[in-house]
């Protein structure tokens, strides 16, 4: 930073620092000093420190570090000291000796800095908390997707057994047609074998009953089992239907993820930023 030099500039610097706040975009107070006490002075529109030109300069202050140590300083104070917070910046003045002779400080009041600061921890609290939820969704839909795809391997795998019962079904049947096919060639030779075949001819009404009872046995359980075999596969549609949509929520919500981490990292910028503010 260039060197302020010359009484001329400090004595300029009194005439203009009323002016200052104006000029400037934000919320600032200005001071001139000589290396002893307030030579001017000019508060902002919430930031007033109540220095009083003829004021001495205070100890350990940004003005009184400035001047002994020959560099400009920065210091920010808190709002417990004045009522609001701001940053102190003041730069010191030479004559043409390299002697300092006095000094210009400014103070930027942080107050809307810090209200931004705060509003930005508190969306950051509340960006966690959603990102958790948003988390704990992700991992519901994941274990709900594997639950259905658990149950649709179940389903397939009942649908195919439910196929199976109808080969057995079939194969029943063959053997009760063929044991009405035995009751009733049973018949036809007991008619023929007269009054010593009337025994034979109950053991073939026994046969022939029995393959009735079969058969409506066979088709009682097969309409049954195809009433199962419905509902199953209209359970596997569900199933399929459930585990697109897990599969899409799953897709979607970890995207918003994708988002949730972009906007972290913009929430940690504009943290950054504010403090440079």
């Amino acid at each position: 930073m260039k060197m302020l030099i010359g009484q001329d500039l400090l004595d300029a610097f009194i005439k203009v620092s009323p002016y200052l706040n104006s000029l400037i975009l934000q919320d600032v107070a200005v001071g001139v000093y000589d290396i002893e006490q307030v030579l001017a002075y000019q508060s902002g529109e919430s930031l007033d420190t109540h220095e009083r030109v003829g004021d001495p300069i205070t100890p350990g202050g940004a003005v009184f570090q400035s001047i002994r140590d020959r560099v400009p300083k920065m210091v920010e104070v808190g709002p417990e000291v004045y009522g609001v917070p701001f940053k102190a910046y003041c730069v010191p003045v030479f004559n043409e000796d390299n002697q300092v002779i006095g000094a210009v400080a400014m103070g930027t009041s942080l107050d809307n800095q810090k209200k931004l600061e705060l509003a930005i921890n508190q969306f950051h609290s509340s960006f966690i908390n959603v990102n958790g939820n948003i988390q704990a969704i992700t991992d519901g839909a994941s274990y709900v997707s594997n639950i259905s795809e658990q149950l649709t391997e179940g389903v397939d795998e009942a649908i195919k057994e439910l196929n199976h019962s109808d080969e057995i079904l079939n194969t029943i049947k063959k053997i009760s047609d063929q044991t009405k096919l035995l009751g009733l060639n049973a018949a036809i030779e007991a008619a023929r074998a007269g009054e010593q075949g009337k025994g034979f001819t109950i053991v073939a009404d026994e046969i022939r009953k029995l393959s009735n009872v079969t058969a409506n046995s066979v088709i009682q359980v097969g309409e049954t089992l195809k009433n199962i075999k419905e509902s199953v596969t209209n359970m596997s549609e569900l199933v399929n239907t459930s585990t697109n949509i897990g599969n899409k929520q799953t897709v979607a919500t970890k995207e918003i993820q994708d988002n949730l981490r972009n906007l972290s990292r913009t929430i940690d910028e504009l943290k950054g930023l504010v403090k440079i503010l």
